[in-house]
């Protein structure tokens, strides 16, 4: 099970181990587990040493954030800038048409934006 997440997760053994104990302080409980229990326990004690990290960053730019030396964002905005989530999926002709209509052109030739 460990020899998994080594090759999926990117994990070495020390990583690991490190996350693991970090989170839940009792390795022979967690290795015990199902397989689907333990790759939950994983994937969740991973999401959230990301969060933290996050979190870490967004606190030591908030006295910044205070002085208006750079725009205030909420750390949901934030995160969300961090892990790639606020990325728009859809595809160049759709936003592009969405951009025509906000500025009333039927096309790009119509006029500079």
């Amino acid at each position: 099970m460990v020899e998994f997440f080594q090759v999926v997760g990117g994990f070495d053994q020390v990583g690991l181990t490190d996350l693991l104990l970090k989170r839940y302080h009792n390795m022979d409980f967690v290795l015990s587990l199902p397989f689907g229990e333990f790759c939950a326990l994983v994937i969740h004690a991973s999401k959230n040493m990301e969060e933290e990290r996050i979190r870490s960053q967004w606190n030591a730019l908030l006295p910044f954030m205070a002085i208006k030396w750079l725009k205030w964002m909420p750390f949901e905005e934030y995160a969300d800038g961090c892990t790639g989530r606020n990325i728009d999926t859809r595809p160049k002709e759709e936003i592009i048409d969405e951009i025509l209509k906000l500025h009333g052109m039927e096309s790009l030739e119509d006029g500079n934006i």
